[in-house]
């Protein structure tokens, strides 16, 4: 069956391998390039405070995919704008490549209102602020109830 292998010095079958690696290895290095679109970059530009609808015209006119990763909720910020980005803004990416955006959440998400019945006004406080919420107006009543 190897007859073809062991007819031949093995000095000729070393350098019938060595020859057969090199015209792969060239083969490979042809098509490599292409594939990877080696040499073919963009920047992404950097759409951080953005409206999502504008922020998504951005990166698909420059070449882009836009996927949104994960909406988070900030008061500070516009609802609906891009609060982070990956690949970063400005970076150096390949053509074709997704950029997935964190969106600001148009909604705050709902929480479990605390009892804070019987707690001092900085308890309160404390208590909301542990909770990511705060005290909006405050207006004092008197209690009739009590001496």
């Amino acid at each position: 069956m190897f007859q073809f292998i062991t007819k031949r010095p093995l000095w000729i079958n070393l350098l019938a391998g060595l020859v057969l690696m090199v015209v792969l290895l060239f083969i490979v290095s042809i098509f490599l390039g292409p594939l990877t679109r080696h040499g073919k970059n963009k920047t992404v530009p950097n759409v951080i405070g953005k409206s999502f609808e504008e922020a998504k015209k951005i990166l698909t006119n420059s070449g882009f995919d836009v996927e949104v990763q994960d909406s988070l909720y900030s008061d500070t910020v516009a609802k609906g704008s891009v609060l982070r980005q990956v690949p970063d803004g400005d970076a150096t990416v390949k053509i074709s490549r997704t950029v997935y955006l964190t969106i600001n959440r148009h909604v705050p998400p709902l929480v479990e209102m605390p009892n804070l019945k019987d707690f001092s006004l900085r308890n309160a406080d404390l208590q909301l602020r542990n909770m990511g919420l705060r005290i909006g107006d405050t207006s004092y009543v008197h209690d009739f109830a009590k001496n």
